[in-house]
């Protein structure tokens, strides 16, 4: 049966594990359901997840009853900057996680977990680096325009930081490539962290690190992986270089 539950419900679920809680309750630490399992809005304007393999498919007690998403508040104190590597351009958020909650249907045929699932999952994974982005802009333009709402003038929108990518310029991205390379076999009923770090930003390239750990924090799998905007990935003409306060 697919289940339906809050951020808070999975995220109690996986605080039942030490090394997750310590996870989840870092300081500065976002989490969320992944936008694959987020109830759709037929009146929202923003990009909305279609998936069916994560969503539904394998959204069962036992499949993938549970996936959290973690990262840290890019406006967070606790938060070290983005790295900024390739041509300059980079996001605000540059890491994100998954707590994957394994059960025995995502088994291969030798019993450890399938070896096409871990890649489906570093997949997921890219995907939701790239998507935390996309909503983190979409936040920070309502938060700009209630402001200007409050404040009765016209609102200009947010005025992005130089250097940060305009992530409703780039489109729809696609996955490109993945080099996966399996390290150690993943057991279930299991817990896994699987993370995706933004490595650079090249023209239309996005390159990305991925990694699996168990319960141990021993690296299972790990993927070199690259996504393709359909349009170039740039900041803003507007954007002046050591600029990041509101436009209003």
């Amino acid at each position: 049966m697919k289940q339906s539950l809050s951020a808070e419900e999975v995220a109690n679920h996986f605080r039942q594990q030490t090394w997750c809680a310590q996870i989840i309750d870092a300081p500065g630490t976002i989490y969320g359901i992944s936008s694959s399992r987020a109830e759709r809005s037929e009146d929202s304007d923003r990009i909305q997840s279609q998936d069916q393999l994560i969503g539904t498919a394998l959204n069962n007690e036992n499949g993938v009853p549970n996936i959290l998403v973690v990262f840290q508040d890019p406006d967070s104190p606790n938060t070290p900057p983005p790295a900024q590597r390739g041509e300059g351009l980079r996001f605000p958020i540059d890491s994100v996680s998954l707590l994957v909650d394994l059960r025995d249907n995502v088994r291969g045929f030798n019993g450890y977990v399938h070896g096409g699932f871990l890649g489906t999952i570093m997949d997921e994974v890219m995907g939701t680096l790239i998507f935390a982005n996309y909503e983190y802009q979409s936040r920070k333009e309502a938060e700009a325009d209630a402001e200007a709402e409050r404040r009765g003038v016209e609102s200009t929108g947010w005025a992005i930081p130089s250097g940060i990518v305009d992530m409703k310029v780039g489109g729809l991205t696609m996955t490109a490539s993945m080099k996966v390379n399996f390290r150690r076999p993943v057991s279930t009923p299991s817990t896994i962290l699987t993370t995706a770090k933004l490595n650079r930003l090249e023209g239309r390239k996005i390159f990305i690190d991925v990694d699996v750990r168990d319960e141990t924090g021993a690296v299972c799998t790990t993927c070199d992986g690259m996504w393709v905007s359909q349009m170039p990935l740039a900041t803003p003409p507007n954007a002046e270089a050591g600029t990041a306060s509101s436009k209003l």
